[in-house]
């Protein structure tokens, strides 16, 4: 191969065609950069704590950014104004095996194995030195677009640069894989929050059935002792926070905020019967309050009700709907004259809701 190149640079030309290669080169630097800077922002705006910190970062990433190319021309620029491109004609002559290059009274004269690699675009060919470009070259200038040129720079040992190969796009995107982990924490975070605070209401909600339920034995008992056969029909818990058996704080469910349903069975209570394990008493009066994940991160809620049962235990109930719902549950289990109060209450209760 044997062509020789004359040519006057153009400063506003060659920055042009300069920045092309240095964009085509750099391209996954600069998306990591940018990825870089959205992982900090968004850091930022979910950290109160590290914002100040998290937007400076960004800022200054995407200073970094926008100033990069203009910083490296101004070494390109001075480089060219000491060699005299910008004043004189330049006449580069390449062969098989190295490339000869004169502008004025300056010449250079390289062995293309002193190259690291070479990068091809759609109508531009550039000589790469390390992380440096050293020259570019129109594909129109050559007669066959710069195929034997670069057939040349193979047999030299230098080695055409993949713009879009994984070893060089791979860590390009390890912000992404970042960011990803980040929005899993930050999902399984807030996730974690919602859970704790299920638990905490669902637990605080089930002490306080058993301290009602607690409330209603003691209260039964003392009814009992005086001969009564029955409770009063109306406002028994309201009764029993009266008597002093238990706290008005604890009439209700705290997640709902709503007070619990009470069954009134007309009768004193007794922990000891037969169907007492399946006789509801006292429960929660929003159905499907509570909430459980089977999968912190995915999965479909499953809704609780707890319920509080005559022996005075507390059972948590799932995917109960209605009132209906907990008597088509428990009817079955339970004596006919219970069942049918618990009927009546459920019927009541869900034409009052409707």
């Amino acid at each position: 191969m044997e062509l020789t190149l004359k040519e006057q640079i153009n400063e506003a030309e060659a920055k042009r065609s300069w920045r092309r290669v240095f964009f085509a080169l750099f391209a996954p630097v600069y998306v990591r950069y940018i990825l870089w800077a959205m992982m900090f922002c968004g850091i930022g705006l979910l950290n109160y704590y590290l914002r100040h910190l998290m937007l400076a970062l960004t800022a200054g990433y995407f200073i970094a950014i926008l100033s990069w190319y203009p910083r490296i021309w101004k070494v390109y620029r001075e480089t060219f104004r000491k060699s005299g491109a910008f004043n004189h004609p330049t006449t580069v002559r390449l062969t098989d095996t190295f490339i000869e290059i004169a502008c004025g009274e300056n010449t250079a004269k390289n062995e293309y194995g002193v190259f690291s690699g070479f990068v091809e675009l759609n109508d531009v060919i550039a000589l790469i030195n390390q992380k440096s470009i050293a020259a570019t070259f129109k594909k129109k200038d050559f007669a066959d677009g710069g195929e034997e040129f670069m057939q040349c720079l193979r047999n030299s040992g230098v080695k055409k640069i993949e713009l879009w190969g994984f070893k060089r796009w791979g860590l390009a995107f390890l912000p992404v894989a970042l960011m990803a982990l980040l929005v899993v924490v930050h999902i399984a975070n807030v996730q974690n929050r919602l859970w704790m605070y299920e638990k905490a209401c669902k637990t605080q909600c089930c002490s306080n059935l058993k301290q009602m339920m607690c409330g209603l034995f003691i209260y039964s008992d003392d009814l009992k002792k005086a001969g009564n056969a029955s409770f009063q029909q109306s406002f028994t818990l309201d009764e029993v926070v009266a008597a002093g058996l238990a706290d008005e704080s604890h009439c209700g469910c705290p997640k709902s905020c709503a007070g619990y349903a009470y069954v009134p069975y007309g009768r004193l209570l007794d922990k000891n019967a037969s169907s007492a394990a399946n006789t509801p008493v006292l429960f929660d009066y929003v159905f499907g309050c509570h909430r459980k994940r089977k999968h912190l991160l995915w999965g479909k809620d499953t809704l609780q009700t707890l319920v509080a049962f005559e022996d005075g235990h507390v059972s948590i109930e799932e995917n109960l709907a209605s009132f209906m719902d907990l008597y088509e549950r428990y009817a079955p289990l339970m004596s006919r004259k219970n069942a049918n109060e618990l009927r009546r209450f459920c019927e009541d209760h869900d034409g009052l809701i409707q």
